[in-house]
């Protein structure tokens, strides 16, 4: 089963997200554990929208101090509103079937 990192996001970081298709996260956050808790997938959560519009493939990670760059591949559309960020200063991890997905194989994803 394949999970999600959700990435809290202000409005000042959205056009990295969604003209250069990159996601930072800050070293003082922490390291992004994505293979150990099998994560394939991130959402930026948006915080002056208050929620998660899309799901998108993970493509590739670097760690360029002071930061981990998640590079985004292939995007879906969240088609119920997800809210259901604990707290908004961290990233978080929660399952794909949280967003209404299944995964058919790796990058591509199927409503459930």
């Amino acid at each position: 089963m394949s999970n999600v990192i959700v990435v809290p996001e202000k409005s000042e970081f959205w056009e990295d997200l969604f003209q250069g298709e990159v996601i930072y996260i800050n070293e003082n956050l922490g390291e992004p554990q994505l293979e150990s808790r099998g994560v394939r997938y991130i959402a930026p959560y948006l915080l002056d929208a208050d929620r998660v519009f899309r799901v998108y493939h993970i493509s590739e990670i670097r760690y360029v101090k002071p930061s981990y760059e998640i590079y985004l591949g292939n995007s879906f559309l969240v088609q119920n509103e997800w809210r259901n960020m604990g707290q908004t200063r961290r990233f978080e991890y929660h399952r794909l079937s949280d967003f209404g997905f299944v995964e058919q194989r790796p990058g591509f994803l199927l409503p459930i």
